[in-house]
């Protein structure tokens, strides 16, 4: 499983809630680290959920969902 903290996409994982304290205070115990992994995750974010990137796909679900309960 994850354990500890993975900067790399600015999601904090752990395996159980001991590891999962520390590694929430890992990542409050450094402020300049826990900047950083706060913008790259809002970058995720911004780059998977903004409306401009999931209504086009909601848009094509509906259309098919439309288009299943014609037939």
């Amino acid at each position: 499983g994850a354990e500890g903290r993975d900067l790399g996409d600015g999601i904090v994982r752990a395996d159980g809630a001991q590891a999962f304290a520390r590694a929430v205070a890992d990542v409050l115990d450094d402020p300049e680290s826990a900047a950083a992994t706060a913008r790259r995750g809002r970058e995720r974010v911004l780059a998977r959920y903004e409306w401009d990137r999931i209504a086009p796909l909601q848009a094509e679900a509906w259309r098919g969902a439309i288009e299943r309960r014609r037939a």
